[in-house]
């Protein structure tokens, strides 16, 4: 066995993508990367210390209307970029369930893995489990994590210093748990502004319910024309700029076509896929934030929040009844890496770890799986299964490149 791929529920892949890293075998990783933040960082660190190729499946990157978007944006032709618009499809909000008899042939145990202990109901499993936060962060981190990518690879940006979230509907008791209505707002260095919001008018399959209604897509907006693109069409405010040849010193983006095509060219070239693990992690922890940041009842700067005690921080996530969180962070900016160094000694010619620093997030959430991977990192409140941890040294943040987080 040379390659895997990983397909599995949200909470499961970590697992499985950091044990093949240590078995170095190459990994196409469906998407969304991780459960948490932080185990987002504990994949980046496996991938590059067993120089594993690792390609997250947002496949989109791998379409060529939506790199020609991008390509355009990153180049003004549509002015200075002001506001990306991302639309995803809203989630499902129903409820209560009742539990039932587990299916023979279904090992319920075994497939809750990590997560809490729970009785078995229909409505938990299979594709509807991307709508309970014990494994999944609703369409956020669905449709999230491809729409966001696309907004994310257009700014050009690292990451976001400043994050805004709203519920704007609540589940219901004994229903599903993630967030089916939400807003998003993540401003960047650079005054960039994207903003997340949920659509109806969509099923949460993307297929559109409401004849001329809102479809899940991006809309760039720029101080001289707008952009929208979603998998089935690409528009322009002046349809001639989408025809009209960039110049030859133009910005211009990763090509690819084949996003299964340039994983397997990347397993031989031994380079950096597309949708490289860091990459997949990063746009993952936009949309952590932002799953995080709907249920999170307080605003708060990212250097106070850090210097407060796990006590403190459970206390202050026992209240559930505001409405928005308001979350700063410092911009990243190490630049990405541009090769899968190799090495002499490599095991069944596989690169050895290139070199990089490490350093834990101010601020992460550690599922019970990494736990004793994360010795750094300080012990703080148990929440819907998952470990929320807090650093207290913001100054440990620096030097990361695993991290979105500084």
């Amino acid at each position: 066995v040379h390659v895997i791929v990983n397909a599995t529920p949200d909470h499961w892949p970590t697992q499985i993508n950091m044990a093949a890293a240590r078995a170095r075998k190459d990994v196409y990783a469906e998407k969304p990367l991780t459960l948490t933040i932080d185990e987002g960082r504990h994949v980046v660190q496996a991938v590059r210390k067993n120089g594993i190729v690792l390609q997250t499946g947002t496949q989109q990157r791998s379409t060529p209307r939506f790199r020609l978007a991008c390509e355009l944006v990153r180049n003004g032709r549509i002015g200075t970029l002001k506001q990306a618009n991302v639309w995803v499809p809203a989630g499902l909000r129903d409820g209560p369930f009742h539990t039932s008899p587990v299916p023979s042939g279904l090992n319920w145990n075994f497939w809750l893995g990590q997560a809490p202990k729970v009785d078995y109901i229909v409505e938990r499993c299979h594709q509807k489990f991307r709508f309970w936060y014990d494994y999944s962060g609703g369409t956020m981190t669905d449709w999230g994590a491809h729409h966001n990518d696309i907004a994310y690879w257009a700014i050009g940006q690292v990451a976001p210093s400043e994050i805004e979230a709203t519920a704007l509907t609540e589940p219901i008791p004994g229903g599903y748990t993630a967030h089916s209505n939400y807003r998003v707002t993540y401003t960047y260095s650079n005054s960039v502004r994207l903003v997340l919001n949920t659509t109806r008018d969509d099923d949460p399959n993307g297929k559109s319910v409401k004849p001329g209604g809102q479809r899940n897509g991006i809309r760039f907006e720029g101080s001289s024309g707008w952009i929208w693109v979603n998998r089935d069409e690409i528009k322009a405010s002046d349809p001639g700029l989408l025809d009209a040849p960039l110049p030859g010193d133009a910005v211009k983006l990763y090509n690819s076509t084949n996003h299964m095509g340039n994983f397997f060219d990347c397993v031989q070239s031994r380079q950096l896929p597309i949708c490289d693990v860091e990459i997949g992690h990063r746009s993952a922890t936009m949309c952590h934030l932002g799953a995080d940041g709907s249920q999170t009842p307080l605003e708060h700067e990212a250097g106070a929040l850090c210097r407060r005690s796990c006590q403190d921080r459970q206390r202050l996530y026992s209240s559930r009844n505001a409405e928005a969180v308001h979350v700063r962070f410092r911009d990243l900016t190490a630049a990405p890496a541009k090769k899968i160094g190799a090495s002499s000694g490599a095991s069944e010619g596989r690169p050895r770890r290139p070199t990089h620093a490490s350093a834990p997030d101010p601020v992460t959430r550690t599922s019970p799986l990494l736990q004793a991977d994360a010795s750094a990192a300080s012990r703080g409140a148990v929440r819907r299964g998952r470990r929320l941890n807090y650093k207290s040294n913001v100054a440990d943040r620096m030097n990361c490149r695993g991290s979105i987080m500084r």
